[in-house]
């Protein structure tokens, strides 16, 4: 994120690519920069623990996230330039199955 300053406080709708384990549940642009481990690219996920069960089960899937982003927390080591907290909204993104 070039500027996350411009986001701070605000409530966010983003697609991206997620993937969750001990310490890093991080949203990338791209499955490719998770692959690259391209942490620039990333935003680190707050996700609520009463939900992290059901969140988990979309882990490593293109996702629709609704939350509030936040420069002042970057994650673990601060390694990333924001994260996104209060999180309301978590969907697989693409097609709906017929």
């Amino acid at each position: 994120m070039v500027t996350p300053e411009r986001y701070d406080g605000k409530e966010v709708y983003v697609v991206g690519f997620m993937h969750l384990e001990f310490e890093g549940d991080v949203l990338y642009t791209y499955r490719e920069d998770w692959a690259q481990n391209l942490i620039s690219n990333g935003i680190w996920l707050d996700v609520d623990s009463k939900k992290y069960e059901q969140t988990l089960k979309l882990n490593n899937n293109y996702v629709v996230i609704e939350g509030t982003f936040t420069t002042k927390m970057k994650g673990h080591f601060g390694m990333y330039s924001g994260a996104i907290t209060n999180i309301v909204r978590v969907n697989k993104w693409g097609k709906p199955k017929r």
